[in-house]
């Protein structure tokens, strides 16, 4: 789960804007006091333990909202600046009341958010253009299959819904796909996860967590990507 920055829009821009914004959330009171300890906060990067492509040596932004004045006086914004973050209403766990935390927050260090809600349909529809997607998006992303190629391919510069603008990352993963050993691929992907951390395409929030319920009659187990399907399904022995 991520604040996904829209980087064509004033103030977003700007990368230690971008930083300042990090370090601005309390990420750790979201998961405890919202999650209810559930999931876990991310550390600077789109990958989760789970995934092949995490990297360990990664810290999570520190909650520091001086740090993010600082950042923020340091970018020309002393004074903060207003935005609009889009929000998709009843598609996430307790996303409606995350989002309203997350902008009193960004209010603390001197952005004012202005929160607009909608269909996640709508929402995804609007972001698929730099002029109608808003300067953040809530969103949550997966990839199917747990790999780092099947997630990083979402943040290109030429992705559809990707209005973070990163020249840098481009160059990074067209070398990642032209990589011939794994041991190239995996260093490519670490370099990648480093140069986000820095670029900021988006505030990192949180892993969220799944929970479901299974009937007694039925053998399945969840998958870590999210995904239901039937044919994993079948009647308890």
């Amino acid at each position: 789960m991520f604040l996904w920055f829209n980087t064509t829009t004033p103030g977003i821009d700007n990368k230690l804007v971008r930083q300042a914004m990090n370090y601005a959330v309390d990420k750790e009171v979201i998961v405890k006091a919202l999650l209810r300890g559930y999931g876990s906060v991310l550390n600077g990067q789109v990958f989760s333990p789970i995934y092949t492509g995490y990297n360990p040596d990664l810290d999570p932004y520190p909650y520091d909202p001086e740090k993010a004045k600082e950042l923020l006086a340091e970018a020309g914004y002393p004074d903060g600046f207003s935005t609009t973050l889009q929000v998709p209403t009843g598609a996430y766990v307790a996303g409606d009341q995350i989002a309203q935390v997350v902008a009193a927050q960004l209010g603390q260090v001197g952005i004012k958010v202005e929160i607009e809600q909608m269909p996640i349909q709508t929402l995804i529809q609007l972001g698929n253009n730099a002029e109608t997607a808003g300067p953040m998006r809530f969103l949550g992303y997966a990839a199917y299959d747990m790999s780092a190629r099947g997630f990083l391919i979402y943040f290109r510069s030429a992705g559809a819904s990707n209005q973070a603008k990163d020249p840098d990352y481009d160059k990074l993963y067209e070398a990642y796909l032209a990589a011939e050993t794994e041991e190239e691929k995996a260093a490519l992907v670490k370099e990648i996860t480093v140069h986000m951390r820095d670029y900021a395409p988006m505030l990192w929030l949180y892993s969220q967590p799944t929970t479901y319920a299974v009937r007694k009659g039925v053998d399945w187990k969840a998958r870590p990507d999210d995904w239901l399907r039937a044919f994993d399904m079948k009647p308890a022995e």
